[in-house]
């Protein structure tokens, strides 16, 4: 029998066996397994001790719970909140969680709206954060790929901007920065930002942080990958100092000047790092 409420903020994942036929299909097949991988990662613990006890004992769906449907509806396509109203009577969903509905998007706005508190958006930061350690805290070296994107909105998103913008000119848009561990592909570091803002502001910060976030980063070997709008002295001086590797794609006519500099040969590696 599915829970009417709570009484705890437990994140149910009740194990559900498969069987291949047509019989009572879905859709989301896949999340069966999927489901079972986010929480043996710790992710649904992390959630909970977090934030546990952020809505009243009665509450039908805890904050962590909530937490982890928004996650569940991005790892299986959904962009927009609005659109979650078509998981909420999902079956396999639903048994999953032993529910027999999961929450309203309108219920999901509202508890997005509770991480306008400052100190609520910086404990979700350091669930990531914790995460990101757990996961590399066997790696012997890292290989940080650092790069930014153009993401084009349409509407009156907060903090939209136009600026350079390949696909759609004109357009509002962010222009975030993404760090990601290259052998475990992990994303260690994302910063949004104004479509209008240039690729190198704020990077070489960027970066120090991104690497802060790995554990035992002094004592392990750190290559930092980037492309041409991370190239600039102060990046260069800070990896000098703290004993990084580097490698960042130069415009073809820098290279000239480059060869002059160092009488090894340069390769010029196109396209992303």
């Amino acid at each position: 029998m599915s829970r009417s409420c709570h009484t705890s903020a437990t994140i149910t994942n009740r194990k559900i066996p498969e069987i291949f036929t047509l019989r009572r299909a879905t859709c989301y097949g896949g999340f069966n397994a999927l489901s079972d991988f986010v929480r043996a990662v710790g992710v649904d613990a992390a959630l909970t001790e977090a934030f546990a006890g952020e809505k009243a004992p009665w509450a039908t769906y805890p904050l962590p719970e909530t937490l982890r449907h928004l996650l569940d509806g991005y790892l299986l396509g959904v962009e927009r909140v609005w659109h979650f109203a078509d998981l909420e009577q999902e079956p396999l969903l639903c048994a999953k969680r032993d529910r027999e509905r999961l929450p309203d998007y309108t219920l999901l706005y509202r508890d997005l709206a509770r991480f306008d508190t400052p100190g609520r958006l910086d404990r979700l930061r350091a669930v990531s954060e914790g995460l990101v350690r757990q996961a590399l805290a066997a790696q012997g070296w890292y290989t940080l790929d650092c790069d930014s994107t153009v993401e084009t909105v349409y509407g009156t998103q907060e903090g939209a901007r136009p600026g350079p913008n390949p696909h759609k000119r004109g357009r509002a848009s962010y222009h975030p920065l993404l760090c990601r561990e290259r052998k475990s592909g992990l994303v260690v570091n994302s910063r949004l930002r104004p479509g209008d803002t240039h690729t190198g502001t704020d990077a070489v910060a960027f970066v120090r942080q991104s690497v802060a976030r790995l554990p035992h980063a002094r004592r392990r070997s750190v290559l930092i990958r980037a492309d041409r709008g991370f190239d600039a002295d102060a990046l260069y001086a800070t990896c000098e100092a703290r004993g990084w590797h580097y490698l960042v794609w130069v415009p073809e006519n820098l290279a000239g000047v480059f060869r002059k500099i160092w009488p090894v040969p340069l390769i010029l590696a196109r396209g992303r790092p």
